[in-house]
């Protein structure tokens, strides 16, 4: 089905997901980022044991979901701090719940599809089907 692939993906942690497996950090929002689609945080933390970092974070809202000054949580990969997200669900969780729902609703479309498929009658032209002629 076409859909499976979405759902399925969709219930594994999102891609770079570190929430787990990672190290989590005190960030600071220090700046906002207004871009036509959304506001997005710019956060500054410190990995454990190296130089402050700041990354723009991926999920953007309008109105923005953060103030400047604001502390949040950073999760980053301990070989890869560059690669950071704030543990929050916009940032974590909501592409791919997007997704998955959408791959779960073309599942239940197929599957519904299926189904009445193989209810309806062998010969769908509307004539009842005869003998050989």
């Amino acid at each position: 089905m076409l859909g499976e692939p979405f759902a399925i993906r969709e219930i594994s942690p999102p891609h770079g997901h570190v929430n787990g497996v990672g190290v989590r950090a005190r960030g600071t929002v220090a700046a906002l980022d207004w871009q036509a689609d959304g506001t997005f945080p710019v956060v500054e933390f410190t990995p454990s044991g190296g130089t402050p970092r700041r990354f723009r974070d991926s999920s953007g809202s309008d109105p923005s979901s953060y103030e400047v000054g604001e502390q949040v949580e950073v999760l980053y990969r301990a070989d890869s701090p560059g690669d950071a997200r704030i543990n929050g669900f916009l940032s974590l969780w909501l592409g791919p719940v997007i997704v998955g729902g959408i791959g779960l609703l073309f599942t239940g479309a197929g599957t519904v599809m299926a189904l009445v498929s193989r209810r309806l009658p062998c010969g769908r032209t509307g004539r009842p089907v005869t003998g050989s002629s």
